[in-house]
């Protein structure tokens, strides 16, 4: 009987003895009750040195003229001497235009010095094609070298 006693009394003390699980539980809440007060207390800091901050000034509107019933006449400009128009441009040809100096390998300088620049050029995946008046035209291959032309 003794022994059924303790037992239940050990039982009885246990189940109204604080859990460890309980007193972490009651660590933690007091801790973030700690934290949250510290940020409150930051925040009101923040606050009161925004109020104290001044305002930047800000830009009075301009006042909106009234609208006018007639136009107001626009003063023509002066007489001026007649314009000047801008010259043609005109593309140089070299004297020497003889596409028959031409030679597979050149660059595109070597053949530009010789029968001067292209009207067009159009670059494709291997190769560039110059065009030329009177459907002439120099091919190029991928590694800029000439490869073919049509002569006039």
């Amino acid at each position: 009987m003794r022994k059924q006693l303790l037992m239940t009394g050990l039982c009885c003390g246990l189940a109204f003895a604080p859990a460890p699980a309980t007193l972490a539980q009651t660590t933690d809440q007091t801790t973030d009750h700690q934290r949250i007060k510290a940020l409150e207390a930051r925040v009101a800091a923040i606050e009161k040195r925004l109020d104290m901050t001044p305002a930047a000034p800000q830009p009075e509107p301009h006042p909106q003229p009234a609208p006018t019933t007639t136009p107001t006449p626009v003063a023509a400009p002066p007489p001026t001497a007649t314009p000047r128009q801008p010259a043609p441009v005109v593309k140089a040809r070299p004297a020497s235009s003889d596409w028959s100096q031409l030679q597979r390998g050149m660059n595109p300088r070597e053949v530009t010095a010789l029968i001067g620049p292209p009207e067009l050029k159009q670059v494709r995946a291997m190769s560039e094609i110059w065009f030329y008046p009177d459907n002439r035209q120099i091919e190029f291959d991928n590694s800029s070298r000439l490869q073919s032309w049509s002569e006039p």
